[in-house]
């Protein structure tokens, strides 16, 4: 009588390993870079489609959307100072807003960034084994 053979579990590289961390920190920095980029573009529309007087008045209404865009690709690129200048719009832009009486534009407008930061910081985090 023929013993049956077992099958064996194969084990995906890319979930284990130091090639699976490296690939799910990639995929952090590119939904980080995406919350990032979606917010700015966003704010970058919203202030195209605000009503401006002059030149001044468009460029205070798409600034906080090139703001947002470029800090993201700081962080992407550089990691710390970018993350680092994401937090503060963040928090800055939250807690202005909430001093005014704002909650709910604060909401829009705070927690993308600091979305943003935080997930960039688990993807440059790397834990030591």
């Amino acid at each position: 009588m023929k013993k049956k053979s077992r099958k064996t579990i194969k084990i995906n590289k890319n979930e284990t390993g130091k090639k699976g961390i490296e690939y799910h920190k990639r995929k952090l920095k590119l939904l980080a870079r995406f919350i990032g980029t979606l917010a700015g573009m966003f704010w970058l529309f919203f202030g195209l489609m605000e009503p401006f007087y002059g030149v001044t008045g468009f460029f205070m209404n798409i600034l906080p959307g090139i703001i947002l865009i470029i800090c993201t690709d700081i962080a992407w690129r550089y990691g710390h100072t970018g993350i680092f200048l994401l937090l503060l719009i963040g928090f800055a832009s939250f807690f202005a807003l909430m001093i005014y009486g704002m909650s709910m534009l604060a909401l829009v407008a705070g927690i993308p960034p600091i979305l943003s930061g935080f997930v960039f910081i688990f993807g440059w985090y790397e834990k030591e084994r």
